[in-house]
């Protein structure tokens, strides 16, 4: 109860400026971080959040000593217990193992505390234990506690540390390259891994979404406010850094988890917005850098968020199809390889025949119209063969109706002409440029709308 009014009032910039001015506060400090050993380890990581922001409001002199004060505290319960010399004989020891998630714990709490004034000493406090992340990944094996905890604080340094306060790019990189090395070591246990087997518990879901979530904070920490990676305010050395780290990311997360673990609804919602804004800002790297194995399971996770019962996921998966669509539309694969032309080629026909069917049958939500049709138009553009054989196997299925073939044929060559003569279609396909932006939906909504009723209202009666 105390922890959590102490963590109240640290949130509070007028009563924490009062706490930190009075001449109790270092007494208050002391106690805490003398009798910390006396609290329970779950609320460590709350308790040194809370002191690590009432710091901020503090003197200069009282805030370095107090984050001194703090890192002391983290650092006995990770350096010192992974220096040992015995630790390797160990490290299995629950007690060992207890103090390095409370070292943990208490690091991811004082990431979270991140603000301008301290950011600085937060960025070397990560520096400084990188090498003990790499060396307890080293050890313990995917889906225990202490390689969970660890990208639980990638997670939160993707999250609350601004990338853009380091001074250099040297710097930028070294953040860069730091988690992506964490995330090849985790990746690595998990392939190392003789016991660990895949599971929907939880936990484990948890786990994954973690990850997810990490790489979606790390794509906007690194892209500020630019519409793609080609705007950004940094360097391109610095952008490639964090370009290949985040695409890694989206690598490892396949890597270390199942078809059915990501499509998990609650995975799956994290997921398809990550994904979303990687093909957004990163599109040019995803193709340069993501495996054509890694490209087909995306490519199936889309096909799966086609027509699904969450309405979030959905609406983020006919955003990514679109954007993705417009890119390999007006843009091109360029010098992919021959295997990642032949996925992408299989991939868009089972994306237009799912979202063919689903649009003309199945019950759908008003307000996924306009992005269901804008990716099912986008892929349409891409390959129109497809497109005229799923038309073909409707006017199939209706038999020898020579009414119902006339009446659908008058119904797909009414849209037809409603697309070309729209301003956003013709717009999209004269577009140039390195990241095309998708058709603007919002154009297409009444053609749309006419089209499927009057589709599904000759289909019903055939």
């Amino acid at each position: 109860m105390c922890v959590d009014m102490l963590l109240a009032f640290a949130q509070r910039p007028n009563i924490a400026q009062e706490i930190t001015r009075s001449f109790r506060f270092t007494p208050l400090m002391m106690y805490f971080t003398s009798n910390i050993h006396r609290f329970p380890e779950s609320i460590h990581g709350s308790m040194i959040e809370a002191l690590a922001v009432l710091c901020c409001h503090s003197s200069s002199e009282e805030h370095e000593r107090g984050f001194t004060e703090l890192k002391s505290l983290i650092l006995i319960n990770i350096a010192q217990v992974v220096q040992d010399r015995e630790f390797s004989k160990h490290f299995q020891d629950s007690r060992v193992i207890s103090r390095l998630l409370d070292g943990l714990d208490m690091l991811d709490g004082i990431i979270s505390a991140a603000n301008l004034r301290n950011m600085d000493m937060l960025f070397d406090l990560l520096f400084e234990v990188q090498p003990f992340f790499e060396q307890m990944l080293s050890i313990y094996a995917y889906g225990q506690d202490i390689p969970r905890k660890i990208i639980q604080i990638v997670e939160s340094a993707s999250r609350y540390l601004d990338m853009s306060s380091l001074p250099d790019n040297g710097q930028m990189i070294r953040f860069s390259l730091n988690i992506r090395s964490v995330l090849q070591k985790y990746e690595h246990s998990y392939h190392g891994s003789t016991t660990y087997e895949p599971s929907s518990d939880t936990e484990t879901l948890t786990g994954i979404t973690t990850l997810v979530q990490a790489m979606s904070y790390l794509v906007h920490n690194e892209m500020g406010f630019a519409p793609n990676e080609l705007d950004r305010q940094i360097s391109r050395e610095v952008s490639d850094s964090f370009g290949e780290t985040e695409i890694f990311g989206l690598y490892c997360i396949h890597k270390t988890s199942t078809h059915a673990q990501i499509a998990a609804p609650n995975v799956m919602r994290v997921y398809m917005q990550m994904l979303s804004d990687l093909i957004q800002f990163r599109t040019p790297s995803l193709v340069r850098w993501l495996p054509a194995d890694t490209w087909k399971s995306v490519i199936n996770l889309l096909i799966c968020g086609v027509d699904n019962d969450i309405y979030d996921v959905e609406q983020r998966t006919y955003e990514a199809i679109s954007k993705l669509g417009a890119y390999v539309k007006l843009v091109g694969l360029g010098n992919a390889s021959p295997e990642l032309h032949h996925i992408f080629s299989q991939g868009i026909k089972q994306l237009l025949t799912k979202l063919f069917s689903a649009l003309l049958f199945s019950p759908f939500d008003s307000q996924l119209v306009e992005s269901a049709g804008t990716a099912l138009i986008t892929l349409g553009f891409i390959d129109s063969a497809h497109m005229h054989d799923c038309f073909r196997d409707l006017l199939v299925q209706g038999g020898s109706s020579a009414a119902f073939a006339e009446r659908l044929s008058t119904t797909f060559t009414k849209f037809n002409q409603d697309l070309e003569a729209c301003d956003a279609v013709r717009l999209f396909l004269s577009s140039t440029g390195p990241i095309p932006d998708p058709i603007d939906g919002t154009s297409l909504r009444q053609p749309l709308f006419e089209f499927l009723v009057r589709a599904r209202a000759v289909i019903r009666v055939k």
